[in-house]
């Protein structure tokens, strides 16, 4: 079962955060050489990945002109002898790669043309053969009502969707609100845990080293530059080519990578060969548009195999608005490496802006109370403008926190609109030069935000948790989307905690954590059902958040990759793959053919009682 998880598959737990250390900040000049010696690899012919193509009409292949410099792909021209026949896309992060499309039978040319030379693929197009309709992947059920530990209040129930809803069979209709769930837990408005508590519990985090934390406004301001860039184009190559990539096969947006040398080689020059003092002063920075963390300053998605729906250099995302301190910079300037609070690694600079001054950076993010506005559902676009280009259709995700423009100082109109019946915050936006702006926006008062941290109650998790549900799956973060580690993290965003990143990192949260992994089934049953509706629950690979128990089963939410539903253990364990912020019974298999309840290791409550 390919359950996602923000766990093992991470540089900084072990790889890149041990090259970073104090002890190892230097590459050794012997490592660095050999390092040199089998990636500088001389320039290599150009030429398309495919002379011959061969398609069925309605079928498309991507193609690639070969061992083109970064700086001569914007000049690539390509072309095709019959759009009838063949239409070609060029890829607008790589002009190298085109995707080819055949139309109807025949025959044409696709030409690449770059500095007066042409490379040329003879596509041949075959009619299209009649084959029946798949069948459909979604299994339809009828659901009988599963009965419940204690009476619902008539008050909340809720009628059944319409239209061609599905989910998971041991789910009603009812149960897909976050109403039916506080309504079956004592005290749902109580609130647990006040704001000072959870920035106690904060600070046990940050000192906790398991938890691989960053402790941002307590940082170094200066740092040795040149070590740090030689660290880092060392750990490209141990790390990622020889670690992650792992002699597998890489695909860049779907191409094959056919020299493994050169693919890492432009990235391990444009960090290496950046101009460095021994000592530098770090950068503060805020994300003005959200970002994915790489594991290496790259565009595009690389993927095992061509039709990979991960990013596997993928490693978090910052929303709009989160600090990042900036340790280095490529030598194009396209990239910057640095430190989040949980995370680390490459982003594009042109999604961040660099503050003037630490305490210019400080008063944007660390406000409290009635001083912020916090965003307490999946998404918030923000409108259109046609005056700042900055602004415009912002996405503001889950957890993204914004200052609020105190009353004294908000204007009669912003972007030609009056400000009735709208929130007036601040946001991050970047000048010509990358250097940050304050500037002020509108964000409509019907949207689902909340001034100040949400008070930490159970029926307040539930609500925030179930707003994201049927919300795509995304690894890492990849397309602004979450994976299930930073879909609990965003959450608890919303009521002032900050979360370790990733799975394992999480359940080193210095709270109150229950040990299941001795447990029979029983006995993990009558464990869970004692816990509160917001804890976690881990199994290796994945985390979930309990809601409930009805029934005599167990329940939890959680951004999942797929899952089986199966009568016995002996039953074959048809997996389905459903990408997607999910409600679902304990009882749903693994690819191993044992439930999730029988799986789970570890409940973790994210606060002290």
């Amino acid at each position: 079962m390919k359950i996602f998880s923000g766990t093992a598959r991470r540089l900084q737990a072990a790889g890149l955060a041990a090259v970073l250390s104090v002890g190892a900040i230097a590459a050794p000049a012997g490592r660095m050489a050999a390092v040199q010696r089998t990636t500088l690899a001389a320039s290599k012919k150009i030429e398309l990945s495919k002379s011959a193509l061969t398609l069925k009409a309605g079928t498309s292949k991507k193609i690639r002109l070969k061992n083109v410099s970064t700086k001569k792909r914007t000049k690539i021209k390509w072309a095709t002898s019959d759009k009838k026949t063949v239409s070609i896309t060029v890829n607008k992060k790589n002009r190298s790669v085109v995707t080819v499309k055949a139309k109807k039978k025949g025959t044409a040319t696709v030409t690449a043309q770059l500095s007066g030379k042409k490379y040329k693929c003879k596509v041949t197009v075959k009619s299209a053969e009649m084959t029946p309709a798949p069948t459909p992947q979604i299994i339809y059920v009828e659901v009988t009502p599963a009965p419940t530990a204690s009476p619902v209040p008539a008050s909340t129930a809720t009628p059944a969707p319409q239209g061609n809803l599905t989910f998971q069979s041991d789910v009603t209709a009812e149960m897909l609100n976050a109403s039916y769930w506080a309504e079956l837990t004592e005290n749902p408005d109580e609130v647990m845990v006040s704001s000072g508590e959870i920035e106690e519990i904060n600070q046990a985090i940050l000192a906790k080293s398991e938890t691989h934390t960053n402790d941002l406004l307590n940082i170094s301001e200066t740092f040795p530059a040149t070590a740090r860039k030689e660290a880092l184009a060392a750990a490209l190559i141990s790390e990622v080519k020889e670690g992650r990539a792992n002699g597998k096969t890489l695909y860049l947006d779907g191409v094959e990578v056919e020299d493994m040398d050169a693919f890492f080689e432009p990235m391990y020059n444009n960090i290496l060969n950046a101009e460095t003092e021994e000592q530098e002063k770090v950068k503060y920075a805020l994300c003005t548009k959200s970002v994915e963390i790489k594991m290496a300053p790259l565009d595009g998605l690389v993927g095992f195999s061509a039709k990979d729906t991960d990013d596997e250099f993928v490693d978090s995302r910052l929303n709009v608005n989160e600090p990042f301190v900036v340790e280095a910079v490529t030598a194009d300037g396209a990239y910057y490496w640095g430190r989040t609070v949980n995370c680390s690694g490459w982003v594009r600079a042109d999604h961040m802006a660099v503050c003037g001054s630490k305490e210019e950076w400080k008063s944007m993010w660390t406000g409290k109370g009635e001083d912020i506005l916090v965003v307490t559902t999946d998404q918030i676009t923000m409108a259109p403008s046609a005056y700042s280009k900055e602004l415009s259709r912002i996405e503001l995700h889950l957890g993204t926190v914004l200052p609020l423009v105190p009353e004294n100082e908000i204007p009669e109109s912003i972007d030609g609109r009056g400000t009735w019946y709208n929130y007036v915050v601040y946001v991050p936006t970047r000048d010509e030069n990358g250097g940050f702006v304050k500037s002020m926006a509108l964000v409509s008062m019907n949207r689902e935000v909340s001034i100040g941290y949400l008070p930490f109650t159970k029926r307040n998790v539930l609500h925030v948790a179930f707003s994201c549900l049927g919300d795509r799956y995304g690894w890492g973060g990849m397309m602004d989307l979450m994976d299930c580690s930073l879909y609990t993290r965003d959450i608890y965003r919303c009521f002032g905690f900050e979360l370790p990143r990733n799975t394992t990192w999480q359940i080193e949260t210095p709270t109150e954590n229950v040990d299941l992994s001795g447990m029979t089934d029983e006995e993990k049953r009558k464990t869970i059902d004692a816990l509160e509706p917001g804890t976690l629950l881990m199994f290796s690979g994945h985390i979930t958040m309990y809601i409930g128990s009805t029934g005599g089963k167990q329940y939890v939410i959680s951004d999942m990759g797929s899952a089986a539903e199966t009568e016995s253990v002996s039953a074959d364990a048809v997996v389905k793959s459903i990408f997607c912020v999910s409600v679902n019974s304990l009882d749903v298999r693994r690819r191993n053919g044992n439930t999730w309840l029988s799986e789970m290791k570890m409940a973790v409550r994210p606060w002290k009682r």
